[in-house]
């Protein structure tokens, strides 16, 4: 459409497509760096009549612009997962000065009047109505590396002080930028107080805000009664049949009306407008999402589901769809995130906004893990299915009902086996672990066969459970075993077990995930050697963390022990690709997995394999050039990083001066220590350009742990008795802040919290358990504590029960959790650590996806594969290598089977420590 605008002008313009925009430029036209910009939104039945319209505006006017490029992106600009601040941007022009500006918004609204498009948050409107819409921002913008490694957008303001370019949800120009248009203020929008709706429902608070509106908690004036009232704004989730949100919300009005003599739902009390909004009331229903009532009861039972709940809520499920099946509707997004459990147990139904009757024409909608194949590989837009599909969606729940496990595959390219055929294979896996399943398990295969008329009816699954409710659930209680705990089951013994003996498909796994690996690389890019996910694509693409340093330690590692056909010509190439790369970047941030510390780590590892005296100059060069001292003490961003860094250089290079640099990092972190009374705390500064800024956590990526690991090894490098003292210090804090439950133990996410929330993150290396074991094993090996031990094994517990429903990433998942227990098994000879890490490894192959030529791990968010170390692919890898192969852990300077310190160093009011 935009070639025709064109026409026979097109050797003055040029046009670039990507899989977001479209870029129009006219050619030789300087760009400004920051200004007024225009958008213009749309829906998907009027995005091309929009486009055409404000094209022949805009290429008339030479003003560049771009716009998305396909209707599927502009279903998601307008979509209700899009980012609030970025919702409903089809096209954004750039002016070259503010009287193009002032032309330009006239002309487009004029060109554009009448047509059909969401409201833009970020923006004003040009008029009511208008699709036309402006904002202050960047065009090139100041890019500048910020201080978390990620790559800011910034505006300059008139004193030349350098400041973001935020994204609101809400008009929030500078103070500084004069409004366009001398008739109006450029100020913020103010945010007002109180919110009455319809005269009668107080908004208390938001439980949800999104691009399509909001969700709030509200007192009904009229009742008294606390209600539900949720927000539909118009043409968002706009579709090519011309319905918008507010239809959606009509939709779910209806569904409540024809379900309310179930009893199973909440009441609707109205339906009203406000505005050009539009509202629903429902009855406010007390209880828990499932999703949060299963993993309250996990983590108040060891890890595992109850039999007995786990059955009774069973029993309940499918009674309630059984009923909304005798409506003749079926509920097509049947998930743990739209059931609520209430005390008594009691289930309820919540978010009826998809529910329709079987073979009504509806829009695509299913949670990923929980559609029926026949709901995800339907068109867009196609008759509801049948209530067969609603009784997958009921087995898969009953899955994570059992076990807490979100059945969530990434899909095999081309597709060699079926969503339900793995479905059953994973809970053929979990049934040795989650003693629900033996109550469940055959119900649920039976329920998510991938081919909908050998599914189980409702009926039987009822009848099914019924015999066990009635024969058999007590003997399967976690309370009336005697082979061990129910979270664990019996301790193995034996030697620790070889690879061959957890498998073959594991040694097959690690190499075909290798080459996987090898082919995301591509040298050819200047930009970056893989793609990552939307946040890692902004960080700086030579680190650890989402970038280049990451794979090149593994390539490293997988070249120094012979796996995957990696040689040492690829690891050559891409330390060849890093060190083209770095001059390009002047900002030198310390951190070791988002600076450039861990770049120099990778690049001195590579050089010791090649044997290459240059690449490890470099290396060098760099890793004394990173600063020691930081605002940011942790050791992913800041000091501790870059001190870690500095010990392994001089474990590579005894006369390189790096002891030196060591003891100047451990001096810097000592002085930026927080005593609070016994406790030590390294907490960012609150006037620090940081999204942790004010933060103070005892973890290993941002705290305490990860400090004190650095000032364990600065200790035994130097001598200095005082950075021993501060472990020491440090490892009572943690030690005072652990909440120890049986064999597990948890601790806080920050100093300020009063005792552990067992959320997700929690047992995890990033910020939770797996991290700090990590250190407090360390402080055993120095200290000889036995306490410190009991933590870390404790630490290793709570990771372990959490090993089913995490990612099989390094950061927040499965392969950090493993290194511990590897480094557990190295450092205490106990078989049981290594037989866990086995295991691990065969808990990650539930979740491997078959690709040409290879085999893919999911990334954190489950559906994408990643090169990334500590969010993708090469860190999962880095744990199977470890465990096939051995060595010392990554980014980690001490092998912990070296027995104790290698110099004696007395801790305070204990004796010396011998090697």
């Amino acid at each position: 459409m935009v070639n025709v605008v064109l026409a026979d002008r097109s050797e003055k313009w040029q046009v670039e497509r990507t899989d977001d925009w479209c870029y129009v430029r006219p050619t030789g036209v300087p760009t400004r760096t920051q200004g007024w910009k225009l958008h213009l939104s749309a829906t998907p039945l009027s995005a091309s009549v929009v486009l055409v319209a404000a094209a022949r505006v805009l290429i008339a006017g030479g003003c560049q612009f771009k716009f998305a490029p396909t209707l599927t992106r502009v279903s998601e600009m307008a979509g209700a997962r899009v980012d609030r601040g970025s919702g409903g941007k089809f096209i954004t022009a750039y002016p070259a000065d503010d009287e193009q500006f002032r032309l330009l918004a006239e002309r487009l609204d004029a060109a554009t009047r009448g047509l059909p498009g969401p409201a833009i948050l970020s923006d004003r409107r040009y008029r009511p109505g208008s699709l036309v819409h402006y904002r202050y921002g960047a065009f090139t913008g100041v890019t500048r590396l910020g201080n978390d490694g990620s790559y800011e957008s910034l505006l300059t303001a008139p004193d030349g002080t350098l400041v973001p370019d935020r994204r609101r949800a809400w008009f929030a120009p500078p103070g500084w930028a004069s409004s366009p248009f001398p008739d109006q203020p450029a100020g913020a929008r103010t945010k007002p107080r109180a919110v009455l709706l319809n005269d009668r429902y107080e908004v208390r608070r938001a439980i949800r805000h999104a691009n399509k509106g909001g969700v709030f908690r509200a007192r009904d004036r009229l009742t008294g009664l606390d209600v539900v009232v949720k927000q539909a704004r118009p043409h968002t989730q706009a579709a090519l049949t011309g319905t918008d949100g507010r239809d959606i919300l009509r939709h779910e009005a209806r569904m409540l009306s024809r379900l309310a003599d179930t009893g199973m739902v909440p009441r609707l009390i109205e339906l009203f407008p406000q505005g050009t909004d539009l509202f629903l009331a429902e009855e406010h229903l007390p209880g828990i999402p499932l999703r949060a009532w299963v993993t309250e009861q996990q983590w108040t039972n060891q890890g595992v589901m109850p039999p007995d709940r786990a059955l009774t809520i069973a029993r309940r499920l499918v009674d309630l769809v059984a009923r909304v099946h005798e409506h003749r509707m079926v509920l097509r997004d049947l998930s743990p995130n739209n059931l609520l459990i209430g005390d008594d147990l009691d289930v309820r139904l919540i978010d009826l906004e998809h529910a329709a009757e079987a073979g009504e024409p509806v829009r695509l909608a299913y949670t990923p893990g929980y559609g029926a194949p026949e709901v995800t590989q339907s068109e867009w837009y196609a008759p509801a299915p049948a209530p067969a599909a609603d009784r997958y969606s009921l087995g898969a729940t009953l899955l994570h009902l059992a076990t807490g496990v979100d059945p969530v595959f990434l899909p095999d390219q081309p597709v060699a086996r079926s969503d339900g055929w793995r479905l059953a294979a994973l809970t053929e896996a979990l049934r040795p672990h989650a003693p629900a399943l033996a109550v469940l398990a055959d119900v649920i295969i039976g329920l998510t066969r991938t081919d909908p008329g050998q599914r189980l009816d409702l009926s039987n699954a009822a009848r099914l459970l019924h015999q066990w409710a009635t024969a058999t659930v007590g003997r399967h209680s976690p309370t009336n075993t005697d082979e061990g705990s129910a979270a664990t089951g019996p301790a193995p013994t034996g030697p620790a077990p070889t690879l061959a003996q957890a498998g073959p498909t594991v040694d097959e796994t690690l190499d075909a995930g290798l080459r996987y690996l090898d082919g995301l690389i591509t040298l050819d890019n200047e930009r970056e050697v893989s793609r990552s996910g939307p946040f890692g694509a902004t960080t700086d693409r030579c680190a650890v963390q989402h970038g280049a340093a990451g794979l090149l330690a593994v390539l490293t590692r997988a070249a120094t022990v012979g796996a995957g056909d990696i040689g040492p010509q690829r690891v050559a190439a891409l330390a060849g690709w890093i060190r083209h790369q770095l001059p390009r970047e002047p900002q030198l941030l310390p951190g070791l997995y988002f600076g450039r510390s861990g770049v120099a780590w990778a690049l001195a590892d590579a050089a010791v394999l090649l044997a290459d005296a240059s690449m490890a100059a470099d290396a060098a060069d760099l890793a004394r050039r990173v600063p020691l001292r930081w605002p940011n003490p942790d050791v992913c961003h800041g000091a501790a990083g870059a001190g870690l860094t500095q010990v392994r250089l001089h474990r590579l290079d005894a006369n390189g001066g790096f002891a030196s640099r060591v003891a100047a990092c451990a001096d810097g972190l000592a002085e930026a220590v927080d005593r609070a009374g016994p406790e030590v705390w390294w907490p960012v500064p609150t006037d620090f350009g940081s999204v942790l800024a004010g933060s103070a956590s005892p973890g290993f990526a941002h705290g305490v742990a990860g400090v004190a690991t650095f000032l364990l090894a600065a200790a035994e490098l130097t001598g200095e008795q005082r950075y021993l003292d501060l472990a020491v210090a440090a490892g009572k804090t943690l030690a005072g802040r652990a909440v120890v439950d049986g064999p597990s133990a948890w601790w806080p996410a920050d100093r300020t919290e009063t005792s552990p929330v067992r959320r997700h993150l929690s047992a995890h290396w990033c910020t939770g358990a797996s991290g700090i074991g990590t250190f407090l094993l360390r402080l055993w090996r120095t200290t000889g504590a036995d306490e410190y031990r009991r933590l870390a094994e404790a630490a290793a517990e709570t990771a372990w029960q959490a090993r089913w429903t995490a990612t099989p990433t390094q950061c927040h998942g499965t392969a950090g959790d493993g290194e511990l227990l590897l480094d557990l098994a190295a450092a205490t000879g106990d078989p049981r650590h290594a037989w866990r890490a086995a295991e691990l490894a065969e808990v990650m192959l539930t979740r491997v996806a078959f690709r040409a030529g290879g085999m893919a791990f999911p990334d954190e968010s489950t559906g994408s594969v990643v090169a990334d170390f500590q969010t993708g692919q090469a860190g999962t890898l880095a744990f199977l290598l470890r465990l096939r192969h051995g060595g010392p852990r990554l980014w980690m300077t001490d092998p912990v089977d070296e027995g104790a310190a290698r110099r004696p160093l007395a801790v305070a009011g204990t004796p010396a420590v011998t090697p």
